[in-house]
């Protein structure tokens, strides 16, 4: 077996040729001097074989047998792959694999390639090491292969959150064949920019995802020493008496090594149909890792194919039309650049161009004319220069708005130092009242609604005030009504209650339901009540309401209770008359008392015989 670890520029190559970091052909018969092992038991095995090779003698035979619940990996890392991922610095990965008859099976199946992260989680009591999910993976399951790629939601410890991996290519798998994978890619930091995958499978390209691809540290820096915090937050649980039970591994970290590269089979469940027996194997070959450009040859023996293939352009759309601009957005299969050609027949005229490359496309057309209908079609070209262009679409501008807002409903309410003025308006737009005696102040709110509400303060008492309610639309036509007036009141004036009435009494609980109309103003909601005229209880309603219910509960059965409703606005409190009512009985009896008590005013509290509607 040849094992390579060097950093040599080939000579034959120019200066931006890639680097050869690893590689691995089994041709030595060996590759325990090479590869560690990752096996979960000793049913997990790896052996040098001559019957499947992809090219010379030999290649490497990995094999796990179920026997118990504990079969579920065998897989190799690479001895001198950790660390060997920097940020920011371009990779190459080839390698030949063989599925061999592989079973259908719809369980997790074979890992052939994925990245790890390693880290050691601890306190002053354990150390423990994990391996942690990276950028991307390829597996196996069934007669599909696919490849996961990462980079979306990150915890706080830059672990992927489970679900946010996407399959970015999946494809049907030939058995006893070899498959040549090469894997271009780079790894950016956590919200950076310039991380990128791309891949091919037998020199056909497969995908292209332009994205983070990243860990959450730094593993170009040196090794931490035992005991070091990585300075994240730590909670205080498990971790009592400064020796606690063996904690999680996302209490406390320090990077262990770099990402490394491992490849093998990971059952995650074992399909119960296919016998306690049941054995996965498959076959790698000429595993070659490089960084720097135009690496594909260096890592898979020959140049990749041309591109010839111009991008796939799909979910055209024109959204967000107004009188004079369009937006139009649209995705491709793979980065590329962005245009627009429109105008008002398919010749077109005009062109509005991006040359960003993304698989998201949006441009929006600005100084378009109202009122007329655009022809416009879509194109995006890749980096090997592969054009694409849709076919013809239309989108029509709206007509220039001329028409004012309708203004109705328009109402009053007046306090003796206030006034609310509300109305509605036939389309969103602002809300202005200009008023005074004569009109020379302004209240204004800019935000558009389809409902105004202003009020007017600091008013005088007993004086006759102008105003006029103006709304404009988002096009600046404003509509206004003709002069209107108030008078505020001569002097403040608590609500008034009237319609007191008992609803719904049970042997538990009673409604109490009265009105405060006269003036028109909101006030709060109280009952003072108890088994006594002293009434020590009370129940509330901080809403400011006209229509007032309080229910009241957990009261005694076929018990008479003393009550009395108030009020309270910006202009004082007003109460309603001292009453009483009973409670039912188990049968649904009531016996009800219908002397009450008027006390109008705070100063005097004449006793008053009156009548209460009561509604069993």
């Amino acid at each position: 077996m040849r094992f390579l670890l060097l950093l040599l520029l080939l000579l034959c190559s120019p200066l931006y040729a890639a680097t050869l970091q690893y590689e691995e052909t089994f041709e030595d018969g060996q590759w325990t001097d090479s590869l560690a092992s990752n096996f979960s038991s000793a049913n997990g095995t790896a052996t040098i074989d001559s019957t499947k090779k992809f090219a010379g003698t030999y290649s490497v035979r990995i094999n796990l047998t179920r026997t118990s619940g504990a079969d579920y990996r065998a897989e190799l890392i690479p001895k001198n792959s950790k660390n060997i991922f920097k940020f920011d610095t371009e990779y190459w990965l080839g390698m030949k694999i063989n599925f061999g008859a592989y079973v259908d099976d719809t369980l997790y199946e074979i890992n052939p390639f994925q990245i790890h992260n390693r880290y050691v989680a601890f306190d002053k009591c354990q150390l423990g090491d994990a391996l942690r999910t990276g950028p991307f993976l390829m597996t196996v399951n069934g007669g599909n292969q696919r490849i996961y790629t990462f980079g979306g939601a990150y915890d706080a410890y830059g672990d992927p959150v489970a679900g946010t991996d996407h399959i970015a290519w999946t494809g049907t798998l030939p058995k006893n064949q070899w498959v040549e994978m090469v894997f271009h890619f780079k790894i950016s930091k956590l919200g950076t920019t310039g991380g990128y995958i791309e891949a091919w499978r037998n020199g056909v390209k497969l995908f292209r995802e332009d994205k983070p691809l990243s860990f959450a540290y730094d593993f170009s820096a040196s090794r931490p020493s035992a005991w070091t915090n990585d300075g994240r937050a730590v909670p205080t649980s498990p971790f009592t008496n400064g020796c606690g039970p063996t904690p999680s591994i996302t209490a406390r970290r320090a990077l262990v090594d770099g990402p490394s590269y491992q490849f093998g089979i990971y059952k995650a469940a074992w399909k119960s149909s296919v016998g306690a027996t049941s054995s996965r194997a498959f076959w790698v070959d000429d595993i070659r890792l490089a960084s720097g450009a135009d690496g594909y040859n260096l890592v898979n023996g020959s140049a990749p194919p041309a591109d010839t293939t111009p991008p796939v352009i799909s979910s055209v759309l024109a959204s967000g039309i107004t009188n004079d601009s369009a937006t139009i957005t649209w995705t491709t299969d793979e980065a590329s650049d962005s245009g627009v050609d429109y105008g008002a027949t398919t010749s077109y005229g005009s062109t509005a161009t991006n040359a960003t490359a993304v698989t998201s496309h949006s441009i929006t057309l600005t100084g378009l004319a109202s009122g007329a209908t655009f022809n416009y079609r879509v194109k995006s070209k890749d980096a090997a220069n592969n054009q694409a262009t849709s076919g013809n679409f239309t989108f029509s501008t709206s007509a220039t708005d001329t028409q004012p807002p309708g203004i109705s409903n328009l109402q009053k309410v007046v306090t003796s130092t206030a006034a609310t003025i509300t109305w509605d308006l036939s389309e969103a737009g602002t809300c202005r009242v200009k008023f005074g005696s004569p009109i020379t102040t302004s209240y204004f709110k800019g935000d558009l609604v389809t409902s105004c509400s202003i009020q007017v303060v600091d008013l005088t008492p007993g004086t006759l005030y102008s105003f006029k309610a103006s709304s404009a639309d988002a096009a600046g036509n404003l509509g206004e009504l003709a002069n209107q007036s108030f008078t505020t009141l001569t002097q403040s004036s608590p609500p008034t209650v009237s319609g007191l009435a008992i609803t719904g009494r049970t042997t538990s609980t009673a409604t109490i339901t009265w009105n405060t109309d006269t003036p028109l103003v909101p006030s709060d909601s109280r009952v003072y009540y108890g088994l006594s005229p002293t009434m020590s209880l009370l129940a509330t309603n901080a809403s400011l309401v006209t229509s007032h219910s309080i229910t009241l509960t957990g009261l005694t059965k076929n018990k008479k209770y003393y009550f009395q409703v108030s009020s309270t606005s910006a202009d004082g409190t007003g109460y309603g008359p001292k009453s009483s009512f009973y409670t039912k009985t188990d049968s649904g009896m009531v016996s009800d008392d219908f002397t009450s008590y008027l006390n109008h005013n705070l100063f005097q509290n004449p006793l008053v015989s009156i009548n209460v509607a009561f509604l069993h």
